[in-house]
């Protein structure tokens, strides 16, 4: 189960995981093996709170000031062809990203 804020629960029962280590500032999950394991009542506490921090609204929302890094490959050729280049700074910056280049 998906806590979207979950960051932001007081998590007295240490159930809450970051599935996304170094990727993720505010999501948490919380992870049952089986129905059973499910305990109906601490979830109920824990989506009760969510509700209480978004009613409040209380969120964190990620930095917006990452760099973009674009190759140096990329950029001779986007030097070198104006309506490619024109294309490539028409996308989001989340387009525009390269991540593992």
């Amino acid at each position: 189960m998906w806590f979207y804020q979950g960051v932001s629960l007081s998590d007295p029962q240490a159930v809450l995981i970051n599935a996304n280590e170094g990727k993720t500032v505010a999501l948490r999950q919380m992870r049952f093996t089986s129905e059973d394991s499910i305990d109906y009542d601490m979830v109920r506490r824990y989506i009760l709170e969510a509700i209480a921090n978004h009613k409040d609204g209380l969120e964190i929302k990620p930095a917006k000031n990452k760099p973009l890094l674009i190759p140096d490959e990329l950029t001779n050729v986007l030097e070198n062809d104006t309506v490619l280049a024109m294309l490539f700074n028409s996308l989001s910056l989340a387009r525009r990203d390269m991540p593992n280049i």
